[in-house]
């Protein structure tokens, strides 16, 4: 059975409460949707671990994040590409922009990211 709406939401709602400080805080949260096998290629290029970014982001210091532009491909039944815009706001002011794209595949009854990359937009773009 392929990805319906209901599966596109939920994927829509891991990728938003990505962007939490209580979620990214989180190793618990964390572990709940990275997968085992999950890598990350951060805007250095660099491949980064599932336990690398777990340790990364729980001990960042998170401003306020934005979504916006969220788009999902369903590339087979069981699995979908994002690519969404994050903004990096600091005291109301976009300070950052960047391009994301993630791949989550679903295992069981469950969906998982496997992949992420990000990718940072030049400043005249945030305005």
């Amino acid at each position: 059975m392929s990805a319906d709406r209901s599966d596109l939401e939920t994927i829509r709602n891991h990728e938003q409460r990505l962007l939490l400080r209580e979620v990214r805080h989180s190793r618990e949260e964390l572990e709940k949707v990275l997968a085992d096998d999950f890598c990350e290629v951060g805007s250095s290029g660099r491949l980064f671990s599932r336990q690398a970014i777990i340790d990364t982001m729980t001990s960042e210091s998170v401003r306020e994040l934005v979504m916006t532009e969220f788009e999902a491909t369903v590339l087979a039944e069981d699995v979908v590409l994002t690519t969404f815009r994050i903004l990096r706001y600091i005291q109301d002011q976009v300070k950052a922009s960047s391009r994301h794209s993630s791949v989550w595949k679903k295992r069981g009854d469950s969906w998982w990211m496997v992949y992420h990359q990000g990718t940072l937009e030049p400043k005249s773009e945030t305005s």
